[in-house]
């Protein structure tokens, strides 16, 4: 029998040899992470040009209320939907209809022009725009805003002139040295303190994106954990096909994360003393089921991957997506077209819109009935996205069994 060389009597080029090995290794058993691997940091570049390509938010829906219908109201209306800034919302007939399309996203902005507003405009009387703002997302309603101060400020100096030749100004060109009458008055939505909805939306936003990530690690190693360790007949046994492993799997997990997710999600309206308009009720029953549908689908993930470190490599690439997807930290507003379609697709979009509006606006279950359907739609596509490999695996240790 030949002995090995001690330590320091092996060959030179060992470290080739396991970087061989190595190699060898991850061919065989890991071919799509070594893909992702080599794929992904291109495929991040892209997706973070979707993501933020456009640079700025554009065409923010506003609504127009013109109670004057006079000749520079309707300048001052082309001039908003001429910027880039803005493009028509619904039409409505008073400020107060604004806060039910806010909630529905359908206008973000509402500017209202006063009844005898040229008249008194011309007459070097103070006027008064009233501009309304959702303030739910602060990117929004701060381009929102600025956009609208533009737009009105140069229509200041032209009323302002328009005036001084109407009263015989020696010279147009020296203007006027009147107080400039027309001014923007902001009635903000849902933030008052504007600021302040950096606190609301993030601190919030934060648990929801902590809920998602920590069901998805539940999930994530439920079905490879019982491949590796060889309990996939005990787990079969016990059970009357893949829906009921799904099924008592994924509820165990929403129990489990249930009671913390909502001391999580309700602590800190008080500490942070942050307003919470809507029904708790709601945010308990939408997030054990944001739970289930996650489980859910981490759980297809599991029984696909039938390793748990694999599922969770996986799953790490997932997050950080769905993370940027969700408008958690840019609104889809200020995405491309296609990245747009993608972040309506995500879950955690639709869980985050849902619990901005209950929370912020005071929306009841009518008000949110378009996440909620999403909710609906992806809680059929990770039941049969965890359904079909489970079911494969099953009837694979049944043939093996046999």
């Amino acid at each position: 029998m030949i002995e090995p060389l001690p330590d320091n009597r092996q060959p030179r080029g060992s470290a080739l040899l396991v970087a061989a090995r190595e190699t060898s290794r991850l061919w065989k058993m890991k071919r799509p992470l070594i893909a992702l691997c080599l794929l992904m940091p291109l495929l991040y570049g892209l997706f973070c040009v979707g993501l933020y390509g456009q640079k700025k938010i554009t065409k923010i829906p506003v609504s127009i209320i013109d109670q004057d219908h006079s000749s520079l109201s309707r300048q001052i209306t082309a001039a908003l939907f001429a910027s880039e800034a803005f493009r028509k919302g619904p039409i409505i007939d008073s400020p107060e209809q604004f806060p039910a399309l806010a909630a529905e996203n359908k206008s973000y902005g509402c500017i209202v022009f006063p009844q005898h507003f040229e008249r008194d405009a011309l007459a070097g009387k103070p006027v008064k725009v009233a501009v309304w703002v959702d303030a739910s997302n602060i990117a929004i309603a701060n381009v929102a805003m600025t956009a609208a101060v533009d737009v009105v400020g140069r229509f200041n100096a032209g009323v302002d002139l328009k005036r001084s030749l109407m009263r015989g100004s020696a010279s147009a060109s020296q203007g006027s040295s009147e107080v400039m009458p027309i001014r923007d008055e902001y009635r903000i939505l849902y933030s008052p303190a504007l600021n302040a909805n950096y606190a609301n939306f993030l601190l919030i936003g934060f648990v929801c994106v902590a809920i998602q990530l920590l069901a998805a690690l539940l999930g994530a190693e439920s079905i490879s954990l019982e491949v590796e360790k060889n309990t996939l007949s005990e787990l079969k046994s016990s059970s009357s096909g893949p829906a009921s492993v799904i099924i008592g799997k994924v509820f165990v997990y929403a129990v489990i994360m249930l009671p913390m997710s909502l001391v999580a999600m309700i602590l800190p309206f008080p500490l942070a003393q942050l307003p919470f308009r809507g029904d708790p009720l709601i945010i308990a029953l939408v997030t054990f089921w944001f739970i289930l549908i996650v489980s859910t689908a981490a759980v297809g993930m599991s029984a696909a991957c039938k390793n748990s470190i694999q599922s969770i490599q996986f799953l790490a690439i997932i997050v950080m997506p769905s993370y940027l997807l969700s408008g958690f930290t840019w609104p889809s507003l200020g995405m491309v077209k296609a990245t747009q379609i993608l972040a309506v697709a995500e879950p955690l979009s639709h869980y985050l819109t849902i619990v901005r509006r209950v929370t912020l606006m005071g929306d009841g279950v009518r008000d949110i009935t378009q996440p909620l359907s999403m909710l609906v739609l992806w809680s059929i596509a990770a039941w049969c996205f965890a359904y079909f490999p489970v079911r494969k695996l099953l009837t694979k240790q049944q043939e093996a069994a046999q």
